[in-house]
């Protein structure tokens, strides 16, 4: 996921972690889509991921509040501080789904391109209108591998992750999808914690991110 706007130089990057900077402002819609912002003081500045166009910003002059996050944001938040101790999975768990919903998940995923980083708000919403098809997170990014948008070393992990929280069931109660940075490339990164577990097998690089933006369906 590349960044939407070209950012002056962070003058550091310090690998403090998220918590005590953690702002729970939420964004409400349909009562149970939620948009939690997590911002981050690096000593001079103040970075951030806006919730509504999904750009990466940086502020010389902060001002924020504070706010109590969900149990389940604060516990995945735990999780990327302590990616070692993470329940993770390097092989796929597929199960057989039928003709019909193959059809439908390629139509899903068609329409999530259609829509680009470029309608950040409106792709999250789409997401959100769950499709299930499958029982847990990780079976929905094991099928989601065998796409041919979303193959090993794609750089698609917002339609991917979007696409994995639309035909979960599972991933409305438990998951929580975060939206971070690396602050000295600004290249942005999208990926999936659900109940203490990264579900994408194939997701690698996601420690290397900062969460800036967590986003809860429920």
């Amino acid at each position: 996921m590349q960044p939407q706007a070209k950012l002056s130089q962070a003058t550091a990057m310090d690998r403090l972690m998220v918590a005590p900077l953690v702002s729970g402002e939420k964004l409400n819609l349909f009562g149970m889509l939620r948009f939690h912002r997590l911002p981050y003081h690096d000593g001079n500045s103040l970075w951030e991921i806006s919730p509504r166009n999904g750009s990466l910003l940086r502020s010389e002059h902060p001002s924020f509040k504070t706010k109590e996050l969900p149990l389940k944001v604060t516990q995945s938040i735990e999780c990327i501080n302590y990616p070692y101790k993470i329940k993770w999975h390097n092989i796929p768990l597929i199960n057989e789904i039928s003709k019909e919903d193959k059809i439908q998940i390629n139509k899903y995923n068609k329409f999530f391109f259609k829509l680009s980083n470029n309608r950040f708000f409106l792709s999250i919403i789409y997401s959100f209108v769950n499709a299930k098809k499958f029982q847990t997170t990780r079976e929905a990014f094991s099928y989601i591998s065998t796409l041919p948008n979303h193959k090993y070393g794609s750089e698609n992990c917002f339609q991917r992750s979007l696409l994995a929280a639309k035909i979960s069931a599972s991933f409305k109660k438990k998951g929580v999808l975060f939206i971070g940075a690396e602050l000295a490339t600004y290249n942005m990164h999208a990926w999936i914690i659900e109940d203490k577990e990264q579900p994408d097998f194939e997701d690698r690089v996601w420690i290397n991110y900062r969460p800036l933006l967590a986003i809860t369906f429920g």
